[in-house]
């Protein structure tokens, strides 16, 4: 397992993936809130067994009630594609 370029550009993909599918959510929970509004990104690392990184990216925030999504993704620093594009990065959404 290596940590590397690929890594991070799936953890920065997911993460914007995450932002994006609940920006309407988020700017609701901002504009109700009174306080402070705590949106929580959390990435996990864990070996492949085929050598690669999966990598765990949660969202989480409050709007009344708890809001929390998961994308698993995974990374492989060996592997590479043909045109450069989405270069050994896989992504699944839960």
């Amino acid at each position: 397992m290596q940590i590397g370029m690929q890594t991070k550009q799936a953890i920065i993909k997911t993460l914007d993936e995450l932002a994006e599918n609940y920006l309407g959510e988020i700017d609701e929970a901002y504009s109700l809130t009174e306080a402070d509004l705590d949106i929580t990104f959390k990435v996990k690392l864990k070996p492949d067994s085929e050598g690669g990184v999966l990598i765990q990216s949660d969202l989480s925030f409050t709007k009344g009630y708890k809001v929390k999504d998961t994308i698993v993704s995974k990374a492989d620093e060996n592997q590479r594609t043909l045109f450069g594009e989405g270069m050994g990065v896989e992504a699944n959404h839960d």
